[in-house]
């Protein structure tokens, strides 16, 4: 759930700074929400990466592999297997 949720924040994220500039005058309760939830964000970092430093919690680095297709299913000319005509 939480590598979910965390992908959900930095999608949400972009997107509001996509949004925005500096100097926008935004309503206040907008302001207040994003502090809130950096706020938060921040204080589950830094708990986890107290945990982590002091041994307590044991982080195992994943490493994704990008899936790769069998020679078989590739062709010399292409996806469709079929020779363009020029």
């Amino acid at each position: 759930m939480i590598r979910h949720k965390t992908h959900q924040l930095e999608r949400h994220s972009r997107m509001l700074r996509g949004m925005v500039r500096d100097d926008d005058n935004l309503p206040d309760w907008i302001n207040k929400k994003v502090v809130l939830a950096s706020d938060y964000l921040n204080s589950a970092a830094q708990y986890m990466a107290n945990r982590v430093s002091s041994g307590d919690y044991n982080v195992e680095r994943r490493t994704r592999t990008k899936k790769r297709h069998s020679k078989k299913s590739r062709t010399k000319h292409g996806k469709t297997g079929k020779r363009s005509r020029r």
